[in-house]
């Protein structure tokens, strides 16, 4: 009992629905010379994404998911697609994380990884 159970592809759990998937993940910081003259307004245009970070919230860019959608790190932690990639990564399974603008050394530390990433549905 509380064991994951999986169902038309989505692994059932007491917390949540989920679906795992092998991602590339790259992190970049919220400043104008790695983004446009706007790092703070993301694609989902609701909330301000430097603010987000600021609190300690987990931000993520990707283009395969749909805005809004809540994702799981291996490290546990929660994030949520607030933006999207240039339109020349469609079709890519790739996520970005949001790192605060002062944090451009943390971000290259980062580099590129791959990941097997929840999707919580």
């Amino acid at each position: 009992m509380g064991e994951p159970t999986n169902r038309g592809g989505f692994v059932h759990s007491k917390e949540k629905e989920y679906y795992e998937e092998t991602v590339t993940v790259t992190a970049y910081p919220l400043a104008e010379a790695f983004t446009d003259s706007t790092p703070c307004i993301p694609a989902f245009h609701t909330i301000n994404i430097c603010n987000m970070v600021a609190r300690g919230e987990c931000a993520v860019a990707s283009s395969f998911l749909p805005l809004g959608t809540y994702i799981r790190l291996p490290s546990g932690k929660i994030c949520r697609v607030v933006d999207r990639f240039n339109s020349r990564y469609k079709g890519q399974k790739k996520i970005d994380i949001a790192f605060k603008g002062n944090e451009v050394k943390q971000a290259r530390k980062f580099g590129t990884q791959e990941m097997i990433i929840k999707i919580i549905k």
